[in-house]
């Protein structure tokens, strides 16, 4: 069922309604995070694929992640030896998650003195195919807006995704141990984990979708609104709900009782 209504039908059901947060703020639904579906939104969509995710330029960022992760590990390190007791794991993993985005972003460390380069790791000719795609007077907002929705898409889904990893192997000693036991079989213990072990770690690969599963981030963290009937699971998914040619408003009908009393 999840993969009919996050896949099959996911065009139908992931709409974005209109809202004013979308029309003041994302530009008139020109970011990526409220832009309604249509040519436009794939169109960014495409953009986004093919000049930061893809294959090629994903790699290319693996040196960046894999540094900031010992930085990450080694404040770690630096806190315990400091005679500290408790970490706050949800400020280091987003502070993590922040550094690598932005590095990946603007080719800077995100503490550097020096300004961001907004041209760094082909962002440039990001940059150039944002402003040649639509006609509107704000192209720089426009273009600062996406890159906003890229770094903060970046950060709160994974580092809300680690959190709730951690949480759970917290909770259930058993997981870590294993988890540890993988580790050191696997890669031993005078090196760090890369990302080239993650293919030989399954144990560890089953924890991080088990908890994708149980806390999946990104499908609720926004609001949706059907735009076509569907089918999923037997149960037909009916688009008109408020759609004011199709019901009548209570409002200004014999229900008004009812909606006094249900408080809307």
């Amino acid at each position: 069922m999840a993969k009919e209504f996050l896949k099959t039908h996911d065009k139908f059901i992931a709409n974005r309604p209109l809202t004013a947060v979308g029309k003041y703020i994302g530009y008139n639904f020109k970011d990526l995070i409220l832009s309604l579906y249509g040519p436009y939104w794939r169109h960014m969509r495409k953009l986004c694929v093919v000049e930061l995710l893809n294959t090629k330029r994903i790699d290319s960022f693996r040196c960046t992640q894999e540094e900031e992760m010992l930085l990450a590990i080694h404040s770690v390190w630096e806190m315990s030896r400091q005679g500290e007791k408790l970490v706050n794991l949800t400020n280091l993993f987003s502070s993590f998650m922040q550094a690598v985005m932005w590095r990946v972003l603007f080719d800077t460390k995100i503490f550097s003195h020096s300004h961001a380069k907004v041209g760094g790791n082909g962002l440039d000719g990001f940059a150039r195919r944002v402003a040649a795609a639509e006609k509107v007077h704000n192209l720089i907002a426009q273009a600062i807006q996406i890159l906003h929705d890229i770094f903060l898409a970046g950060v709160e889904t994974t580092s809300a995704t680690i959190e709730w990893a951690m949480s759970e192997i917290l909770r259930n000693p058993g997981v870590a141990k294993k988890m540890q036991e993988e580790i050191e079989s696997v890669v031993g213990r005078e090196r760090t984990v890369c990302e080239r072990d993650i293919g030989s770690l399954e144990y560890m690969q089953c924890v991080v979708k088990e908890t994708l599963r149980l806390y999946p981030v990104l499908p609720l963290i926004f609001p949706h609104e059907s735009t076509k009937d569907c089918t999923v699971g037997g149960y037909f998914i009916w688009a008109i709900g408020r759609d004011p040619s199709l019901w009548e408003d209570p409002r200004n009908s014999s229900q008004r009782d009812l909606w006094t009393k249900m408080n809307l």
